[in-house]
């Protein structure tokens, strides 16, 4: 009995060291991070800590970047810069361990003021409540930076552009990617956000651009628009973002969760993310059958535009209202009808594609059917040389068998005698 007490508390303990070891081996990541790839030589950005996987009682960490790229300009009260470096220490008020979920907009704010590619880099020292070493990985970004002057080295940007060459906003989530034809965006976010600070930079560099609507921002959904007046003022571009500042996603989503076209593929892919696409349909063709399934049951859709359709570009909208019928998702079908010529090319095109198609099968055919009729010749061979037998092996054969029992009769002829 006594040996067994021994036994069952010497297992709680090497329990107890298991735990304890597989806890403060535990890794989780510490990573950096930006809304931009890029940014203009002189433009200010934000860089910020992403912390997953991991609970904190007090940290140290350490931020290193390119100073001859980078100028910093500001970061949280708790931060300061030292010796080219950015020193950020944090520690729990309460003596215990916060979620990673708990660590957010810890950001640090910096300037461009030179041309290249420039790299951060994040290390340091993470505890828990107990004053435990925990263990993480550490992983840095980088950003390029680059000049007005850079966009238009290759080709000469016209005087009537209105277009934008590049548009984002200092939150993640705007979709669809940014596309100077794709005029409508949306943004959708539950974080309590007053400003959305947009970065618009037109094709022509001095084009002028006005932005508006991204300030006072309330609850629900807030247009922000982004004029593009050309350098010589003979055009206009209007760019829209649906910002929704919501308190229930799933109640604001106007994401669809699937849309399809009988009998023709859309250009590109289906993608929830993606607004704008493209098909072709013959000269016959005056409507689509469209499947457009929304991510939340509830939610409306109503479809513009699917009827009589005219040679040539026609737009058929899918209009996705949410559940709670406060914000709308627009994607849109550039159906392209062809006139009856078109049609004849596209059916020679089809049919001199399914001819050369043929002509690969047949070729693959008759090289397998080649490659079977010399396996079976080979077998054919193997088997008669099998089945032929050499008629001088058969008279050596012969001979040696008739010497073989000549010799066996004499020699029994030989014991009998003996016997006798």
């Amino acid at each position: 009995m006594k040996n067994k007490i021994i036994i069952l508390i010497f297992s709680l303990i090497l329990m107890i060291l298991i735990l304890n070891i597989s806890i403060s081996n535990a890794i989780g990541t510490i990573s950096l991070s930006s809304n931009y790839d890029k940014v203009l030589k002189n433009e200010n950005f934000k860089i910020n800590i992403n912390i997953e996987d991991t609970s904190i009682a007090a940290m140290t960490l350490y931020i290193y970047f390119n100073t001859d790229l980078l100028e910093y300009v500001s970061g949280p009260d708790n931060s300061n810069y030292s010796n080219s470096r950015i020193i950020y220490t944090w520690f729990s008020d309460k003596g215990i361990e916060e979620k990673a979920e708990n660590f957010k907009d810890i950001q640090f704010e910096f300037k461009a003021k030179e041309n290249g590619i420039a790299s951060f880099a994040v290390f340091g020292d993470i505890y828990d409540e107990s004053g435990n070493k925990v263990n993480v990985n550490f992983d840095g970004t980088q950003i390029e930076v680059y000049e007005k002057q850079a966009i238009n080295e290759e080709n000469t940007v016209s005087d009537s552009s209105a277009y934008l060459s590049q548009m984002r906003l200092n939150k993640e989530g705007i979709m669809p990617e940014f596309d100077k034809n794709i005029t409508q965006y949306y943004f959708l976010t539950q974080d309590k956000i007053n400003n959305l600070e947009v970065t618009a930079i037109p094709e022509n560099p001095e084009a002028k651009v006005n932005i508006k609507g991204n300030t006072g921002l309330k609850k629900g959904l807030n247009k922000i628009e982004i004029e593009v007046t050309s350098k010589d003022k003979k055009n206009t571009m209007k760019y829209i973002i649906n910002a929704t500042i919501s308190d229930n996603l799933e109640n604001d989503n106007t994401n669809l969760e699937n849309l399809a076209i009988e009998n023709y593929y859309l250009t590109p892919a289906f993608d929830e993310n993606v607004t704008n696409y493209t098909v072709s349909v013959d000269s016959k063709t005056n409507n689509l059958n469209i499947l457009a399934v929304p991510e939340n049951t509830g939610a409306k859709i109503d479809i513009k535009g699917n009827d009589n359709f005219k040679t040539g570009n026609n737009t058929v909208e899918i209009e996705v209202t949410s559940k709670n019928r406060k914000t709308t998702k627009t994607y849109k079908i550039i159906v392209y009808k062809r006139n009856e010529g078109e049609d004849i090319e596209v059916e020679q095109e089809e049919k001199d594609q399914a001819e050369k198609l043929s002509v690969i099968l047949e070729k693959e055919e008759n090289s397998e059917n080649n490659t079977n009729r010399n396996n079976d010749v080979e077998k054919d061979y193997n088997n008669k040389e099998k089945n032929n037998i050499n008629p001088i092996a058969i008279i050596c054969i012969g001979a040696i068998a008739i010497v073989v029992i000549v010799f066996g009769v004499k020699m029994y002829g030989k014991y009998e005698h003996k016997n006798v």
